[in-house]
């Protein structure tokens, strides 16, 4: 029953990262798959283009939310602005 429910629906993944993408989240998977086969040099090869693609998600996701948060504070919607600077102070390093 679980083999076909899972063939069905396929398996849910809880994102604690909503800003990588789909391509990254495959990057680490594939890098996962080369550190489980032992392939060092495609894993260490990998291991560099996964840093440098979540760095990459994660200034775009900044940049998205303090354009959006800039917006609203010209338009006068200074909670909602707020708001919008808060999620970036917490996420930061």
């Amino acid at each position: 029953m679980n083999f076909a429910a899972m063939t069905t629906l396929g398996v849910a993944q809880h994102m604690k990262k909503d800003w990588l993408t789909p391509e990254t989240l495959d990057m680490i998977e594939w890098k996962r798959s080369a550190r489980l086969a032992g392939n060092t040099m495609e894993y260490q090869r990998l291991t560099i283009s996964c840093k440098d693609k979540i760095q990459q998600d994660k200034q775009n996701w900044a940049n998205e939310i303090a354009t959006k948060a800039e917006q609203e504070q010209a338009s006068r919607r200074i909670m909602d602005a707020f708001s919008n600077f808060q999620r970036l102070r917490s996420a930061g390093p």
